[in-house]
């Protein structure tokens, strides 16, 4: 029987949307959540993963269709609304998923992973996607166009996360005092059980199919064990290498620092980027990740090296890509911003500086509507900003405006950055000021009709005859 209550997910005026009965159903969900919480941690005799699972997904759905015909009376055809049903079937799918991975993991794994699954994914979809569509339902509902509601609401969002954050570390800290009992009984049982499988622990740690360099040190710094791949990745043998210290293997720093070193963490844990050097003599660059241990009742430091050559090389190639393609962008004539997600200028070269008038620091942190905008033009512009948020890119012919008040025509060329999952994570642009074009375009126009004038008015005889065919085109 359960004497206390975990709240892993403390319900509070954060993740009200201003629905009252979505905002009922969301407090059922978390109660679910939390009655799941209690019982793992209390170890309930009642527990049962198919009932869980059942109770959880039928209320689901309930909530989801409740959800989704009040966005449907508001928001129909809207793409967000598509959006969020489909999350919906995605969390229906994700809860299938868990209770399927009961066939091969305990009742207490399976319901581990769907407690974090549930606390992970209700809080990021009531703060972000459901906020956002009952904010934006409402907007309509009080008489607000659609369009418009959704780019007031999309601004208002912008501080979404914080909110998530500080949610999600309430849940954590109310846990965390209720779980003390149960990490302080781990722990005890940890110790009994530590003698009975330091060899199989041992075992497990240098198996042969670790790629890393697996070496544990004692306090002098002799190594005591070691596996094949860090033989490896220093050229001796098995034998060779139980003779030595790591005196004879540092190549980076000097004796009194390695000693400092072992001191500090024998007794803690550390990372860092250091030099080995090898058998041959030839040296490679290593990252050792360390942690102060105890083997056999002894203090010792069991430490994984990495060979970071290629990486290094990577990391090299990167940082000259990004020089090569910062300096491309700053020599760039034409015009060139970056935008976040948000929209919120995070990069700028000096052609766009030069084109507006306005600084980089006058520009970088700034959201639409830009210095750069007209006011009269704001909707063209808003229009075109949107599409390319929206993931529509082409080329847009519009007025933008310098410092000095004075407008000029440019062409916008937008385009979407990507990450490898498909999500957008910037977005770009061109500007090129097509000023001389346009007064070009005018004065062959004036010139065309100044001919054309002096060819129609003329008294004489006038003909207008092609070169190649001699054929009459015009006559006056």
């Amino acid at each position: 029987m359960l004497t206390e209550s975990i709240e892993i997910f403390p319900w509070n005026d954060n993740f009200s949307v201003g629905i009252p009965e979505i905002d009922e159903q969301h407090e059922k969900l978390v109660q679910l959540i939390n009655s799941l919480s209690t019982s793992l941690v209390f170890k309930s005799d009642t527990l049962d993963p198919n009932k869980v699972f059942s109770e959880l997904s039928a209320y689901a759905v309930y909530h989801f269709k409740t959800e989704e015909n009040i966005w449907n009376n508001l928001l129909t055809g809207d793409e967000w609304e598509a959006e969020h049903k489909k999350s919906h079937s995605e969390f229906i799918s994700g809860v299938q998923g868990l209770k399927n991975e009961g066939e091969s993991k305990s009742n207490d794994q399976v319901l581990e992973n769907l407690l974090s699954f549930l606390t992970h994914w209700l809080a990021l979809h009531i703060l972000e996607s459901d906020m956002r569509m009952a904010k934006t339902a409402l907007a309509v509902k009080s008489g607000m166009p659609l369009s418009q509601a959704k780019i007031k609401i999309q601004h208002e969002m912008s501080g979404a996360t914080g909110v998530l954050v500080k949610s999600v570390l309430s849940m954590y800290d109310a846990v965390a005092t209720r779980t003390l009992q149960l990490m302080r009984e781990i722990e005890e049982r940890r110790k009994i059980e530590q003698k009975a499988n330091a060899l199989i622990k041992r075992n497990y740690i240098l198996m042969k199919s670790t790629p890393e360099g697996v070496h544990i040190l004692d306090e002098l710094g002799n190594v005591i064990e070691a596996n094949d791949s860090f033989c490896q990745h220093l050229g001796y043998t098995m034998a060779e290498v139980l003779k030595l210290s790591v005196y004879d293997f540092e190549a980076s720093l000097p004796p009194e620092e390695i000693k400092s070193a072992i001191k500090k963490v024998i007794s803690g844990h550390a990372k860092l980027e250091t030099v080995h050097r090898r058998k041959d003599g030839t040296l490679v660059e290593v990252e050792i990740i360390s942690s102060g241990v105890e083997l056999d009742g002894k203090k010792c430091i069991f430490a994984l090296s990495r060979d970071i050559t290629e990486r290094k090389k990577e990391h090299e190639a990167l940082i000259e890509s990004l020089k090569f393609e910062s300096d491309l962008i700053n020599s760039m004539l034409d015009g060139f911003s970056v935008l976040n997600k948000n929209g919120v200028h995070i990069d700028v070269n000096p052609a766009l500086c030069k084109m507006t008038g306005f600084s980089r620091e006058e520009l970088i942190g700034v959201k639409e509507p830009f210095p750069y905008w007209p006011q009269e033009e704001y909707e063209n512009i808003r229009a075109a900003f949107q599409k390319t948020l929206t993931g529509i890119t082409r080329n847009f012919e519009l007025i933008f405006m310098r410092k000095d008040g004075e407008r000029f025509p440019v062409i916008v060329s937008p385009f979407t950055v990507k990450n490898r999952y498909g999500n957008v994570v910037s977005y770009s642009a061109t500007v090129k000021d097509i000023t001389e074009i346009k007064q070009a375009e005018a004065l062959i126009i004036a010139s065309e009709k100044r001919f054309r004038r002096f060819f129609e008015k003329n008294s004489s005889t006038m003909l207008l005859i092609e070169p190649q065919t001699g054929k009459i085109v015009d006559a006056n």
